[in-house]
């Protein structure tokens, strides 16, 4: 997967999905199929002195805790490194997508490692 980092302000990103979607979202494959989960892309917060992520938000949610209508919000894993290594930039982020109108307490779990490959 090939995401955009679209800065949002000093400290935050939106996250832009480039090959499959076309916008802020989340693309899975569903019966061997192109698919994402609806209403649900993410914004990143950073601590640019540390370069740690200090919050992740849904990007289709309302503030101000970013939960969409179809009650899905996102959630970082404290248990996760969670941080942009501008040595290596990378970024290694784990978190969960929430959904309690359907699941509780995480819809889906997270674990991912995202490499700089080029500018947009």
């Amino acid at each position: 997967m090939t995401f955009d980092l679209i800065s949002n302000g000093e400290t935050q990103v939106i996250v832009n999905d480039r090959d499959i979607l076309g916008f802020p979202g989340h693309p899975i494959t569903s019966a061997g199929a192109a698919s994402y989960y609806g209403s649900f892309g993410l914004i990143l917060d950073f601590d640019l002195a540390t370069g740690k992520i200090t919050a992740i938000k849904n990007y289709y949610g309302t503030p101000p805790n970013y939960v969409a209508a179809n009650t899905r919000s996102a959630e970082l894993d404290p248990s996760g490194v969670n941080t942009y290594d501008a040595a290596t930039k990378t970024i290694k982020i784990k978190y969960w997508m929430n959904q309690p109108s359907v699941i509780t307490p995480h819809r889906t779990a997270f674990d991912e490692t995202w490499v700089y490959s080029g500018d947009r």
